[in-house]
């Protein structure tokens, strides 16, 4: 259904000479089904920016909770993600790679766990934030090569996660999210 949603607002940006307030509309009907922050997806299409990282720093008005989270804390979203959506249990244990070569994300591992109920709505925005991105350079790039929507990552956030639970383990599916806040980590 994402995607083809997603090929409706990529017509929609055609038949309106790419109106960024179509880009603002398709994300604020996903928000009364999915938990994003507005606001934030508001900056980031109007944003300048085109690295999607920076695009999440700058358009997330920051907490100071942001800067501690632990891979824990990213362990327990994931596995609560997929139980909510997806009424299936996870075998939490193994959630940290070593073999990683990121030393910020062998930092999270030393954190304590958070109790933040907003972590989830942040993580997702920040998710549909490279989207947003990703949607501006097709727009840039004319729509040439939309090939990315047909890539099995491209979905709603649950199950862009369910997609790294089954193809890479829980492992795979906290580095993942771990990318998506990488930059309040390494500040």
């Amino acid at each position: 259904m994402y995607r083809r949603q997603t090929r409706r607002l990529i017509q929609k940006l055609k038949e309106t000479e790419c109106n960024t307030n179509v880009i603002l509309d398709f994300f604020v009907q996903l928000s009364r089904i999915r938990p994003i922050i507005s606001i934030a997806i508001i900056n980031a299409v109007q944003s300048e920016m085109t690295d999607s990282s920076n695009l999440a720093w700058n358009s997330v008005t920051e907490r100071d909770w942001m800067r501690k989270v632990s891979l824990d804390d990213i362990r327990n979203h994931v596995v609560f993600i997929i139980y909510k959506n997806f009424q299936t249990v996870l075998d939490s244990e193994d959630y940290y790679d070593e073999d990683i070569n990121d030393a910020m994300y062998h930092t999270l591992a030393g954190r304590g766990t958070l109790v933040v109920e907003d972590i989830a709505p942040w993580l997702e925005t920040c998710f549909y934030i490279r989207h947003v991105c990703i949607v501006r350079e097709w727009i840039e790039d004319g729509f040439d090569d939309l090939s990315l929507l047909e890539d099995n990552e491209w979905d709603i956030y649950p199950h862009w996660i369910t997609y790294h639970v089954n193809h890479g383990g829980l492992k795979t599916a906290v580095y993942k999210v771990y990318e998506l806040i990488q930059p309040w980590q390494s500040t």
